[in-house]
């Protein structure tokens, strides 16, 4: 968690179900982390985690349980065998029902050095090979401290260039003792693909199996496929598929085969409460309602089922410890909720479905672009333009003209028609579009035009005129379109005048009548009433900025009586 309420504090002095690695699991496999003893209440601990996970398959059932240092070596190389006993019965006892092993180690005693320390990480070591031995093949994995990237639990803050000296000195010592054991990075909260990126700049990649993530954050209330992303543009560490990114961490330093653990999963139902902690505290509800408390959870299942590198998904918890955390499968006078039937229903991990679609994608992929911009303009520019991206969507394209925005659209597709365009210098320009995705990534197109001089560049091109008259009454509507050439030597539109010319015959001469100028959008309409019968003729005369040539349109003839 993020934050935790009372249950959180609770941990600190509990003990860890034990968790283990899954044989050739294509699933996340469900598992149970109880919070300390059960005994005395009116769960009991292992029949009810056993009868929970009953429907998962022989060595798909997992339990996480916290075991604290401080409790067990009150003094240096002196053991409490009250705590030692309790954990090897419930050891024997997992082992029995056919349950693997995890054990989560915090704490240190008040004798020993800091473990902020290369003392402190060393006396952790001899702690830890001391148990490794003990339970050799009993305990499948040791998770390494609980939640080390949080202030709560990691002495004086997460510092993680001394988790990872820890990490160095304790991963050694265990497989000395214990070679088939896993050693999994502590839970972090939430998906810290940060710190894992640290662990590695300190050299630790060598130094562990796995790697812990708690999903349960405070006053987690959105369903598992509800993404949001960092400004970075990676899934949101708080995100439920933000442990995607933690293992694309992984995966590019070359450790994409080690998993993902999610020692703590889980959402409570505590609807009718305010949530107390975060950056949500007196804004919201502290949880959702107990049918999408149990909803959620197979939600979960079927968004993890389709990342076979999630080895275990262990809810938290199995029985509240407070009547106001409500994370259990039971209450805290041990009725069972919802949710314990959904847990139930997964069964190997795949019992609630396989949702390929759920949540964020990772991506590291940046858009690829294609622009499209004539090498020659001289009053407008038009920019067209498309981007792909194989992850995820492209959310918008920017028109960029010599190291500055000039406008941006929305989606995939871009055309622009830039009026700006006859306002910059004669001679060469470059031009971008830029791609954005939704993890924010971008691609660049770019290409070199050239705004002409209108007044000095030399006339080469012959627009494509077209004339229409019809009669309407007493008047005569003309319409005059004004196009690029059709062999598309040049695609600019004309800019200029085009004269349109009235004319009556007056015995051999034709008498000038009547001239329109101006050129619309893409040409003329105009409509005229002849004061006079007799023959009359119209045309076009276009005059338009190089490299159009003066150019006439067609005569069209017609009789007014």
């Amino acid at each position: 968690m993020l934050v935790r309420n009372r249950l959180r504090a609770a941990l600190a002095g509990a003990l860890l179900t034990l968790l283990a690695l899954p044989a050739a699991a294509s699933a996340a496999q469900p598992g149970v982390t109880p919070v300390g003893y059960t005994s005395g209440k009116a769960v009991a601990e292992v029949p009810s985690i056993a009868d929970a996970l009953g429907q998962a398959p022989a060595g798909g059932r997992w339990v996480r349980l916290f075991f604290d240092w401080h409790q067990t070596e009150p003094a240096d190389n002196s053991y409490d065998g009250g705590a030692l006993d309790g954990l090897d019965q419930r050891v024997a006892d997992y082992n029995a029902a056919g349950i693997n092993v995890v054990v989560t180690v915090q704490s240190a005693p008040a004798w020993a050095p800091s473990i902020n320390s290369d003392a402190g990480a060393a006396k952790y070591a001899e702690f830890m090979a001391f148990l490794a031995k003990r339970y050799r093949g009993r305990v499948a994995a040791w998770e390494l401290w609980n939640e080390p990237d949080d202030h709560f639990f990691w002495p004086d803050g997460p510092k993680a260039d001394r988790y990872a000296a820890m990490l160095r000195a304790t991963s050694p010592a265990i497989k000395a003792a214990d070679p088939a054991a896993s050693v999994i990075v502590g839970g972090l909260v939430g998906n810290d693909y940060d710190f894992v990126e640290a662990l590695y700049d300190q050299q630790a990649g060598s130094f562990f199996d796995g790697v812990g993530v708690h999903t349960d954050t405070a006053c987690r209330i959105d369903a598992p496929d509800v993404v949001y992303r960092d400004p970075n543009g990676r899934i949101g560490r708080f995100a439920f598929t933000g442990y995607r990114e933690v293992h694309a961490t992984m995966a590019r330093h070359g450790d994409a085969a080690k998993g993902i653990w999610m020692t703590e999963i889980g959402w409570t139902d505590a609807d009718d409460l305010t949530c107390e902690v975060g950056a949500n505290a007196g804004k919201r509800a502290k949880g959702v309602s107990a049918e999408k408390q149990a909803s959620f959870l197979k939600q979960a299942f079927a968004c993890i089922a389709a990342d076979p590198y999630v080895k275990m998904a262990s809810w938290f918890t199995l029985q509240d410890e407070a009547a106001s955390s409500r994370f259990g499968l039971y209450d805290v006078n041990g009725r069972a909720r919802p949710i314990l039937a959904a847990l139930k229903s997964v069964g190997d991990g795949t019992g609630a479905g396989v949702d390929p679609n759920c949540g964020g994608v990772v991506d590291d992929d940046v858009p690829t672009v294609a622009i499209s911009a004539p090498a020659l303009y001289f009053q407008r520019l038009v920019t067209s333009g498309s981007a792909t991206d194989p992850s995820t969507p492209i959310s918008k394209i920017e028109l960029w003209a010599d190291g500055k925005k000039v406008m941006g659209q929305k989606g995939a597709s871009f055309s622009y028609d830039w009026f700006g365009s006859s306002k910059i210098a004669y001679g060469e320009h470059r031009i971008e579009l830029r791609a954005y995705d939704e993890a924010g990534h971008v691609g660049v197109a770019a290409t070199t035009v050239r705004r002409g001089d209108p007044v000095k560049s030399p006339r080469t091109v012959k627009a494509a005129l077209g004339l229409k008259v019809r009669k309407a009454g007493s008047r005569f509507k003309v319409r005059a379109t004004v196009k690029p050439p059709a062999d598309g030597s040049f695609a600019e539109q004309p800019h200029g005048r085009l004269v349109l010319r009235f004319e009556r015959k007056a015995g051999r001469k034709w008498k000038r009548s009547k001239v329109r100028k101006g050129i619309g959008d893409g040409g003329v309409h105009y409509a005229y009433t002849p004061r006079q019968k007799g023959t009359w003729r119209v045309y076009g005369v276009l005059d338009a900025d190089a490299p159009y040539k003066k150019t006439k349109t067609k005569v069209f003839t017609f009789k007014v009586r």
